[in-house]
């Protein structure tokens, strides 16, 4: 009678820590890691253009910061730049490494430039994208690339 009892309660004691560690690993989902906040989206940089005058490039852009978009506000563009040597050729599906080498702040205007001397024999590749306050980048950056 009493290894009947002990039988039972080994059994609802087990069913209980089956049905609990079921519950836990298949409950709602509040118990898993949090999930990072959504990606800094802004509208993207628009009509990115160069002008080469002498050893002088200039890099001109429009922005407009669109209604709706004001959760994470802009506060200005990060300019980088790519730098490849003509000489050395240019190598198919290598990764790029660009060097962020100027940071614009944003202003009531709509028209942005940017300007940098430059020397013969390279490959030049320029990016634009905005970012935030909190150090968020916009995820399109605007790209622009020219021989000199």
């Amino acid at each position: 009678m009493k290894r009947t009892i002990r039988k039972k309660a080994f059994v609802t004691g087990f069913f209980f820590i089956v049905c609990l560690s079921v519950g836990l690993f298949a409950s709602c989902g509040k118990k898993t890691l949090p999930v990072p906040p959504t990606p800094f989206d802004p509208p993207s940089v628009e009509q990115l253009s160069y002008a080469i005058d002498g050893n002088i490039v200039t890099l001109s852009w429009l922005f407009t910061e669109k209604a709706g978009k004001k959760e994470i506000p802009v506060s200005g563009f990060f300019v980088y730049r790519a730098k490849l040597k003509l000489a050395e050729g240019l190598c198919e599906g290598c990764p790029v490494k660009f060097r962020r080498i100027a940071e614009i702040r944003y202003g009531s205007e709509s028209k942005y430039a940017f300007r940098e001397s430059i020397s013969a024999g390279n490959r030049y590749i320029y990016k634009v994208t905005p970012f935030s306050d909190n150090g968020m980048k916009g995820n399109l950056p605007a790209t622009v690339q020219f021989e000199f």
